[in-house]
């Protein structure tokens, strides 16, 4: 049986980058309820950037284009530059203009913000041949999760009634040694 540390370091990662907390939360949510991922999220490319960073596991991205301190075309390129290949869903309602100036950095998707809801799971289902391996791979851990927790609940049910009967055991020497003093 795996670590319950070790299954939750294996749940893919999502890093949502945007600085509408809407449509984070909106997006976090699809990804965590559809397909079992860890989301992690940024307000700003530098934010992204050190998330990038301290986690370079992360599967897959979401990036708007106008962030706050600099777009997210440039977090793009930066996130190439420092060896990501995750796939990238370019999230912006100008994504006209993102298609323009991404070019030839892949895999890469655009969703227009107005159409979010409406086609958010299948453009991360086109961005990678890898995506439902991971959603299987994510159901398995979750499920091993879940027999972790079974596991350790009856292991504690066990050793509180050990303690139990060890109280109890004890009560009763300390009963009979007393009942010998007097």
């Amino acid at each position: 049986m795996t670590s319950f540390a070790a299954n939750i370091n294996s749940i893919p990662k999502v890093l949502i980058v945007d600085d509408d907390p809407g449509i984070i939360e909106l997006i976090a949510e699809c990804m965590r309820e559809y397909f079992d991922f860890q989301a992690l999220t940024a307000g700003s490319g530098n934010e992204a950037k050190a998330l990038l960073a301290k986690h370079p596991d992360i599967a897959f991205m979401t990036c708007d284009v106008q962030l706050p301190n600099g777009n997210g075309i440039d977090f793009v390129k930066s996130a190439r530059q420092a060896g990501s290949e995750a796939p990238i869903l370019i999230v912006s309602s100008v994504s006209h203009q993102a298609r323009a100036a991404v070019g030839v950095l892949k895999p890469i998707e655009f969703l227009d913000k107005l159409l979010i809801g409406k086609d958010l799971v299948g453009k991360f289902s086109r961005l990678s041949p890898e995506f439902n391996r991971l959603r299987q791979e994510c159901s398995r851990v979750k499920a091993e999760v879940k027999e972790s927790i079974n596991q350790s609940a009856i292991l504690i049910d066990d050793t509180r009634l050990l303690v139990e009967q060890s109280r109890l055991e004890i009560e009763r020497s300390t009963a009979q040694r007393h009942k010998k003093a007097v």
